[in-house]
């Protein structure tokens, strides 16, 4: 069964952090961030926390992905996001006492741990913490909203795609490998998140990797060719392909 992993680990600093320079506590060069945040350790399947649960803190995701959901008063688990390397889980949290969702490791993965007194000391003291906060906030919306314009406007194909770019941008974003997708995910999390049949990515991912466009080995995904799978999602983008290696 998944657990519920300690707050009491290692604490971290900002300095050795990659994603430190658009994080709300890295200015505080005096202590260099160790007292503010903790660096957690997960493994697949360890839980951040439960919908419901009382919120003491939001976190970052340094390394690996964090999977977000949501149940239904049927039941059923609706994933509503994962989270990479840069990117901040909790944040729906913000604004009430209780976490929204249910946050859940799926593989090991590392999160720096912000208490949640903290980080609003910070942003209602630093007009700089505030602005990386709301930059941040700016960019879950836009995420939010384009998924769902992808599920009202684009097909089964399309969806699938537009996926794969998403998840390649946001780790070019972070400066890792973007043609190399750790994807740890199940096809069953992806079709709920995509809101398509388990059946239908599995077999979306057998034509991607048929069509020269990817190469898909279990989970992992290697972009082979970044414009046709831009095509593919019917994106029509003047962006420059997606550098491959890790540049941190």
């Amino acid at each position: 069964m998944p657990c519920v992993v300690s707050i009491a680990d290692n604490t971290t600093r900002c300095a050795a952090c990659r994603v430190a320079v658009d994080c709300p506590l890295s200015e505080d060069s005096a202590s260099d961030g160790v007292g503010h945040s903790r660096l957690r350790v997960l493994h697949a399947g360890d839980r951040l926390f439960r919908a419901g649960d009382r919120v003491d803190a939001l976190y970052r995701v340094r390394t690996g992905i964090v999977k977000t959901t949501l149940s239904g008063p049927d039941g059923v688990e609706q994933v509503t996001g994962f989270h990479g390397a840069g990117e901040w889980v909790g944040l729906d949290a913000l604004d009430g006492e209780h976490y929204r969702s249910e946050a859940v490791a799926l593989d090991t993965a590392s999160v720096c741990v912000v208490p949640y007194q903290v980080l609003r000391e910070r942003i209602s003291g630093s007009s700089r913490a505030a602005r990386v906060m709301v930059a941040a906030m700016s960019q879950r919306l836009a995420n939010k909203e384009a998924i769902h314009l992808s599920l009202a406007r684009d097909n089964a194909a399309q969806r699938l795609a537009a996926f794969l770019l998403d998840i390649a941008q946001r780790r070019d974003a972070a400066g890792l490998d973007a043609t190399q997708l750790a994807l740890p995910m199940s096809r069953g999390e992806i079709a709920s998140y995509l809101a398509l049949a388990v059946e239908t990515v599995s077999r979306l991912f057998t034509r991607l990797h048929r069509a020269g466009i990817v190469r898909v080995h279990r989970n992992h995904v290697e972009i082979r060719d970044h414009a046709a799978l831009a095509r593919s999602a019917g994106r029509m983008s003047t962006a420059a392909p997606l550098r491959a290696g890790s540049r941190a």
